[in-house]
C-alpha cells in the first residue's frame, strides 16, 4: 500500500511539472503585491486535495471541482486528475488545516494555487470566494448567481475574519445554503435563546410564582427573579432537551436577558446577590455564570441594556459575553465624536474589563419604511471599522427579518463581505453585484445607488440616517424628488427591454418604489390625484410578492396603507380656511428639534398610520403656537387635527384653548376616543367668541395623561 502511494505521488508530481510548462513565470510569485493575469488565460482547472489520504481535503476538493464543473459546462475543462488536465491549466490544491495560523490563505507557489481554510465554515466560504473571483475575469465560469468575492484570489492573501459572529437578520440571509456562501449567521438558526425570550423555555406553560420578580412587595407578571431555583431548572432543562451539552465543535449561543422593562427583583436572595432598585446585573450575572459552569461548551450572553447596563465588577467566565446595542449611536460619519458615540465607547471599555467577548447589536434598516432605499453601507462600514478597533468580536445587524426591503439583496451581500473584511470597497462591491444581478440596468442602478450613498455619508453630520423616520428625513439626508422621479421613470422604461429573470427582479424593485413616490407625493401641497391613482395601482401589485406584505416593522400592512390613501386623501378640503399658508410660530416644542411650522397650515392631512409625515409631534406638558396679528381678519371657529394612538403614547390633549392676550376666546375638551382602531385622526372644532383680527392669538394644548405622553398636530385652520 505504501509503495502504491509513493508511485501515485511520483506520477502526480510529474504531471504538475508538465502542467506548468506553459504557465507564465509570474504565477509562482510569493509576494502579495504581484498578481497573476486573468483566470481566462488558463486553459482549464485541475482541483486536487492537499493530501488525498485525508477525508476533509478529499471532500473539499471534490466539492469545489463538482461545483466548478456545473458552472463551466462545456466551456472549459475542470478535472480532478492532473493527467487529464490540458496544458496550461491552473492546479488548485484544497486544504483544510485546523492548525493554520489564520482563518484562510490563498497561496501561489511552483505547484499552482493553494486554498487553505482553518475549519469547514472558512473552507466553504473560501471555495465560493475562489469560484466567484474566477468568474469575475473568466466568463467561461458562470457566477452571476453568486455574491462578488472580497478576495481577488489572484495573489497571495492571508487573513482572519474581522468578526467571529456575523449576524444578518434580513430576507436575503434566510437560506442556510446562502448563509454558508456569505459566511454569515442568522439568529433563527444559531441561537438557542435570543433577545427577551426567556418565556420560550417554559414551553407555553404558566410561569410559576417562584420564578417571578418581587417588586414593591408583589410578584410581578412582567419580570423574572434570577435567583429563582425554578427559573434556573427550567432554563437548564430547555438547554439539555433542545441543544444537549455541546462539544468544542458543536455548540450554541444563549442570550439571557430580563424582560424589557425597568423592574428589578428585590427578593432577599437577589438583594443579597447585589441587586439595587435599578440594577439587576448582580443576580442576572450569577444566573448566567451558573449556566456557563454547567455547560462549558455552550456560550452565554448578558446584555448591556436597561437594568443590566452596569457591568459586573469581576471577570466573567471565558464562555460568557455581552450584547451591546448601538441604537443610540448616530448613524453618521462623525459618530465617534458625538456624546452618544463617546458614551458607547466608554461602555465598551467598561465591559471589556469583565469579558473579552463583546457583540454589538446594530441596525441596517429604517423600521418605519422598508421600501424607501436606505443607503447605509458606507456609514455602517465606518462603524464596523471602529467597533473592530474597540475589540468587538461579533456583530448582529437587525434588518427587516422576512419582509422585503428595497436593495436588501445587494446590501446584505455587501455587509456580509464587510463583516469579513471591513476595508472592502463599497462602491466596487455593489457595482459588481449589480452587474451580475441586473446586467441590462446595472449602470442605471449603480449611478443612483452611488449617488444616494455619497449624499447620505456626506450629509450625515447634520442629517444622520435614522432607524425610525419618515420620508422627510430621507429627503433631508439623501433623496431629491426630481432626480428620484427621473430614476424611477428611466428604470421602468429600461426594465421593459430586459430578460425575464432581470425583469422579474426589477418589477419587485419598481413596485416597492411606488411607495416612496406616494410618500413624496404626500408632502406636495398641490393635489396630484392622477399621479396618486397611477402609483397606487402600481403599489397594489405587491400582492404578487408575499414578502412585500408589510412596509414597516409594526402595523405596516401595505393593504392598509393603500386603503388609507383611498379613504383619506392627503389634501384636505381647505375651502373657507382663512389661515391656509399663513405663517405660524411654534412657541414650545423641545422634543421635535425645530419642527417646520409650515406643516400646520399647508393644507395636508397627516395619515393616522404614520406620525412622521405631516405631523408636529411634541412631548411638552403644554404645547403652544402663535398666530400673528392680521393673519386672519375675522373668524368664528378654529379647527385642529389631532392624532390618538395609545401604542405610540400619543393622546388627545386634555384641553384645546385659544387665547387672545389675557382673554380665553375658545376652549374645548376633546372627547376620549372610543374606537378600537389602532390609531385615529380627529378634527376638533373650537368656537371662537370675541376674536379680533388685529391682535395675535395663541393656541394652547395641555397634556392629559402622563410625562411619557405626547401630542401630534397636523393642521390648524380658521373659519
Amino acid at each position: 500500500m505504501w509503495m502504491r502511494r509513493l508511485s501515485y505521488h511520483s506520477r502526480f508530481r510529474r504531471a504538475l511539472l508538465t502542467l506548468f510548462t506553459a504557465v507564465p513565470i509570474w504565477l509562482s510569485a510569493s509576494c502579495g503585491s504581484d498578481e497573476i493575469g486573468n483566470f481566462s488565460d488558463f486553459t482549464g482547472y485541475c482541483v486536487i486535495p492537499a493530501d488525498e489520504r485525508k477525508d476533509a481535503d478529499a471532500h473539499w476538493a471534490d466539492y469545489l471541482s463538482t461545483r466548478m464543473k456545473r458552472r463551466a459546462g462545456n466551456h472549459v475543462p475542470v478535472v480532478i486528475h492532473p493527467a487529464e488536465a490540458p496544458e496550461g491549466s491552473l492546479v488548485v490544491t484544497v486544504q483544510l488545516d485546523k492548525t493554520a495560523a489564520h482563518d484562510y490563505e490563498v497561496k501561489y507557489d511552483e505547484q499552482g494555487l493553494r486554498l487553505i481554510g482553518r475549519d469547514k465554515e472558512k473552507m466553504l466560504w473560501l471555495v465560493y470566494q475562489f469560484m466567484s473571483a474566477v468568474g469575475t475575469s473568466d466568463p467561461r465560469i458562470s457566477v452571476n448567481d453568486l455574491p462578488p468575492a472580497v478576495l481577488s484570489c489572484r495573489n497571495d492573501t492571508v487573513g482572519d475574519f474581522a468578526f467571529e459572529y456575523r449576524g444578518l437578520y434580513s430576507p436575503s440571509n434566510a437560506d442556510p445554503d446562502q448563509m454558508g456562501i456569505f459566511a454569515s449567521h442568522n439568529v433563527d438558526y444559531d441561537w438557542g435563546l435570543w433577545g427577551h425570550n426567556l418565556h420560550k423555555t417554559f414551553g407555553g406553560n404558566p410561569i410559576p410564582e417562584s420564578a417571578r420578580a418581587l417588586v414593591d412587595g408583589n410578584r410581578s407578571e412582567e419580570q423574572y427573579c434570577f435567583s429563582s431555583a425554578s427559573l434556573y431548572q427550567t432554563v437548564e432543562s430547555y438547554i439539555i432537551d433542545q441543544y444537549g451539552y455541546g462539544t468544542a465543535d458543536e455548540n450554541a449561543r444563549f442570550c439571557v436577558m430580563p424582560n424589557d422593562n425597568s423592574e428589578v427583583c428585590q427578593c432577599e436572595a437577589c438583594r443579597k446577590a447585589g441587586n439595587t432598585a435599578t440594577s439587576a446585573t448582580p443576580a442576572v450575572t450569577a444566573f448566567i455564570e451558573k449556566l456557563a459552569k454547567r455547560f462549558p461548551h455552550h456560550r452565554f450572553f448578558t446584555s448591556a441594556y436597561s437594568t443590566t447596563k452596569q457591568p459586573p465588577s469581576h471577570k466573567l467566565p471565558s464562555n460568557v459575553g455581552v450584547l451591546m446595542s448601538a441604537l443610540d449611536v448616530p448613524l453618521s460619519a462623525d459618530f465617534t465624536v458625538t456624546p452618544q458615540g463617546r458614551k458607547f465607547d466608554g461602555a465598551c471599555k467598561s465591559w471589556a474589563a469583565a469579558t473579552s467577548c463583546i457583540y454589538v447589536w446594530d441596525y441596517m434598516r429604517n423600521f418605519d419604511d422598508y421600501l424607501t432605499p436606505y443607503p447605509c453601507l458606507k456609514l455602517l462600514q465606518a462603524r464596523l471599522q471602529h467597533f473592530r478597533e474597540l475589540g468587538v468580536r461579533g456583530m448582529f445587524y437587525n434588518g427587516s427579518g422576512d419582509d422585503y426591503a428595497t436593495f436588501d439583496d445587494m446590501q446584505t451581500a455587501a455587509l456580509a463581505g464587510l463583516l469579513v473584511c471591513p476595508s472592502t470597497s463599497v462602491s466596487a462591491y455593489t457595482g459588481e453585484y449589480l452587474r451580475r444581478a441586473y446586467p441590462h440596468t446595472a449602470d442605471r442602478l449603480r449611478n443612483f445607488y452611488d449617488e444616494i450613498e455619497e449624499k447620505a455619508f456626506s450629509n450625515s453630520g447634520s442629517h444622520p440616517l435614522e432607524p425610525y423616520s419618515g420620508i422627510s428625513a430621507a429627503e433631508r439626508a439623501y433623496l431629491t424628488r426630481k432626480s428620484f422621479e427621473a430614476f424611477c421613470t428611466g428604470l421602468d422604461a429600461a426594465s421593459k427591454h430586459t430578460a425575464a429573470e432581470e425583469r422579474k427582479k426589477l418589477n419587485k424593485v419598481l413596485t416597492a418604489l411606488n411607495f416612496t413616490r406616494l410618500e413624496m407625493l404626500r408632502l406636495q401641497s398641490t393635489p396630484s390625484k392622477g399621479a396618486s391613482a397611477e402609483l397606487l395601482a402600481g403599489l397594489e401589485g405587491h400582492t404578487a410578492f408575499p414578502e412585500m406584505k408589510n412596509y414597516r416593522e409594526a402595523h405596516g400592512l401595505l393593504a392598509d396603507y393603500i386603503q388609507e390613501w383611498r379613504a383619506a386623501s392627503p389634501w384636505l378640503d381647505t375651502s373657507g380656511d382663512k389661515l391656509l399658508k399663513a405663517s405660524v410660530k411654534i412657541l414650545t416644542d423641545r422634543d421635535n428639534n425645530n419642527p417646520d411650522p409650515v406643516t400646520l397650515t399647508d393644507g395636508l392631512r397627516g395619515f393616522a398610520s404614520d406620525y412622521h409625515t405631516g405631523w408636529i409631534v411634541a412631548g411638552d406638558s403644554r404645547w403652544e403656537c402663535e398666530i400673528p396679528a392680521k393673519a386672519v381678519s375675522s373668524a368664528t371657529s378654529l379647527r385642529i387635527g389631532l392624532l390618538h394612538c395609545k401604542k405610540w403614547h400619543i393622546y388627545l390633549p386634555k384641553t384645546v384653548e385659544v387665547w387672545q392676550g389675557a382673554v380665553c376666546i375658545g376652549k374645548v375638551a376633546p372627547v376620549a376616543v372610543s374606537s378600537d382602531a389602532f390609531s385615529e385622526r380627529m378634527e376638533i372644532s373650537v368656537p371662537l367668541k370675541g376674536y379680533k383680527g388685529d391682535a395675535p392669538i395663541r393656541v394652547r394644548l395641555t397634556q392629559s395623561v402622563n410625562k411619557r405622553s405626547t401630542l401630534a398636530i397636523d393642521e390648524i385652520g380658521m373659519f
